[in-house]
């Protein structure tokens, strides 16, 4: 099976985004050219859900047209961790889930709220619930769900064993290369702790201080080598996406040199 690389959509202006409703529809078009022209092949939405139902379906509609896959897109209301959060999760994600599939997506990326006692049994309890009713609601829209690791390893074991133990067919991960690295882990470890329920990746680099969300081999702390090995070792077959920022740190906004930057980088590995 070939490998088809993707980007997410970045805000094309070269400035610092200022909030979420400058990125309108006219910015989408520009972002999915730019990834297109860079070579990418499929795109993550990275804001979605102030568009409006019209304007996500002509943003996936251009995507398609432009021979640009929409593959994922994110989604920023969290996994509840807290019991009497969880109807108003719940609901947060459904209303996600039907705007993403507006937009002809494969996958929805989630965080997970940790709440005021992360490792206790009862967040797990209220992640499982919330797994649960979620599944069917993805199912209809026929899209799957993949929580992507924000936190240290004792998090993702957790995760990993209620995902596990599910093994609900909408229900996975994604894999953040960057987050992975800052918490402790190889992204190699993430992905090999994560299997066959890796639904998408988000690949971007830093140097083992900040969440910079570089370019892939911008940085200098992740092996990209086993990160790719660890990919091809769990039979990864979903699109290799790469999420770097519409906000850099310490750095020019260059929505386009970081797309082309970082399909040049993946491209030595095909």
């Amino acid at each position: 099976m070939a490998i088809i690389l993707g980007c997410n959509t970045l805000y094309p202006h070269d400035t610092i985004l200022a909030k979420v409703q400058d990125f309108k529809l006219p910015e989408h078009k520009i972002a999915i050219d730019t990834i297109k022209s860079a070579g990418f092949s499929a795109c993550e939405f990275s804001h979605y859900c102030h568009l409006s139902d019209d304007d996500r379906h002509i943003a996936g509609d251009y995507a398609r047209a432009k021979g640009v896959q929409p593959w994922s897109a994110h989604a920023w209301s969290p996994v509840p961790a807290e019991a009497d959060k969880l109807d108003a999760g719940i609901a947060d994600l459904a209303l996600c889930l039907q705007k993403a599939a507006q937009l002809g997506v494969s996958v929805v990326v989630v965080h997970a709220a940790q709440g005021p006692d992360p490792l206790s049994a009862g967040r797990w309890a209220v992640f499982r619930e919330a797994l649960t009713r979620l599944a069917p609601i993805a199912a209809k829209w026929q899209l799957r769900i993949g929580v992507e690791n924000c936190y240290p390893r004792e998090d993702l074991l957790g995760m990993a064993e209620v995902i596990h133990g599910l093994d609900l067919p909408e229900i996975g991960f994604v894999i953040d290369t960057g987050h992975a690295i800052l918490r402790g882990m190889t992204p190699a470890e993430a992905i090999h702790i994560m299997g066959a329920k890796l639904f998408s990746t988000h690949l971007q680099d830093n140097h083992g201080q900040h969440d910079d969300h570089l370019p892939p081999g911008r940085g200098s702390s992740i092996n990209w080598q086993e990160t790719w090995q660890a990919l091809n070792d769990v039979g990864y077959q979903g699109v290799r996406i790469v999420e770097i920022t519409d906000c850099p740190a310490n750095r020019p906004a260059n929505a386009k040199q970081d797309t082309q930057d970082a399909f040049n980088f993946l491209q030595t590995f095909l």
